[in-house]
């Protein structure tokens, strides 16, 4: 509550000067007798009564017109907020070797899945799209801001989806044009592979030239650990088994993080290696610290007037001592 011309208020102190001096000049004597008997009948008690509420009517009427004319108003804060936010394509590898089961409890792809994931929920008032790539590039879901959306289809990417090979440059141009109408000042891509590109009309360092000149700017996760780990396959016979290679040798999965770091470094991003689940967990808790949101608060102020009940209190009281004082006219009457 607050009042728009507090200083009104200060009328409120000649109230009780007024009623001072009306007391005083009331209890002083105009004319000295000896007895008031001959005055008794002149006025009966219940006139007394009513003439002191009149009194009292009056002076909480003058106290109400003067409270509504300082004009009580009713504010309320209200902030709001202008989020602006960053567009975000999210481009994973899908290919075989993301089946190989150094990132425990599971392997490569379901700990990149529950990583990524985590991710998206600590963005808010971004729009996000998800792309997964192998021999080519599926667009998984376009940008949005429905979080819930985007977490069921990274719920739903399933392993060589795309294909069993590695496309990285292909990967990235599908995300590139997925961002293309895109406004937004800041807009990035976070790849994540642990292959080497072998395949795909697009090469990686062609791609990145790309998103350089339409100003996006790539960060590129290498996941697996040094020296590669065996991918599990399913043989029709033997049931779960490794990949090998044509001389029979286990084969071992190998990144290329060469082509990553040149992406990452022509458009102005940066190459991360993540070795297990908690590096990698850093590496997105990293490039969310990088890619902050820019959030604008702004404070407004609701006011409500309140001083039309407070007036129509004090003139219904006024009209509550004039009907009184008729009543008392008519009556002596």
């Amino acid at each position: 509550m607050r009042f728009a011309y507090p200083w009104v208020l200060f009328l409120l102190l000649i109230i009780p000067v007024l009623v001072a001096i009306r007391w005083y000049f009331y209890k002083k004597p105009s004319i000295l007798v000896s007895t008031l008997t001959p005055f008794m009948d002149l006025k009966s008690q219940k006139h007394v009564w009513i003439q002191r509420l009149t009194q009292a009517l009056r002076i909480l009427a003058f106290v109400a017109l003067i409270v509504a004319l300082a004009r009580p108003q009713m504010v309320h804060v209200r902030h709001e907020s202008n989020t602006q936010g960053i567009d975000i394509m999210l481009v994973m590898d899908v290919s075989d070797s993301m089946a190989a089961e150094d990132f425990q409890p599971n392997n490569r792809l379901e700990v990149s899945k529950s990583v990524l994931a985590d991710f998206v929920q600590k963005r808010n008032g971004d729009r996000m799209g998800l792309i997964a790539f192998g021999d080519y590039a599926l667009t998984q879901c376009p940008l949005t801001t429905d979080q819930s959306v985007l977490l069921r289809q990274i719920d739903r990417i399933q392993l060589a989806m795309a294909g069993g090979r590695t496309a990285i440059g292909m990967g990235l141009a599908s995300g590139l044009n997925r961002l293309s109408n895109s406004t937004t000042k800041s807009k990035i891509v976070i790849l994540l592979t642990d292959g080497v590109n072998n395949t795909g009309e697009i090469g990686p360092k062609q791609a990145a030239e790309l998103a350089r000149d339409v100003g996006v700017k790539v960060y590129t996760i290498g996941v697996g650990k040094e020296g590669g780990a065996p991918v599990p396959v399913t043989h029709p016979v033997l049931g779960k088994t490794y990949a090998r290679n044509p001389d029979g040798s286990l084969y071992m999965t190998a990144i290329d993080d060469v082509p990553l770091k040149e992406m990452a470094l022509i458009t102005g991003g940066k190459y991360f290696r993540a070795q297990d689940a908690s590096s990698l967990a850093s590496i997105y808790a990293e490039i969310n610290q990088l890619e902050k949101t820019t959030l604008k608060t702004a404070q407004q102020l609701e006011i409500h007037e309140r001083f039309v009940p407070i007036l129509i209190i004090g003139l219904f009281l006024l009209f509550l001592e004039w009907a009184l004082l008729v009543g008392i006219g008519r009556e002596r009457v």
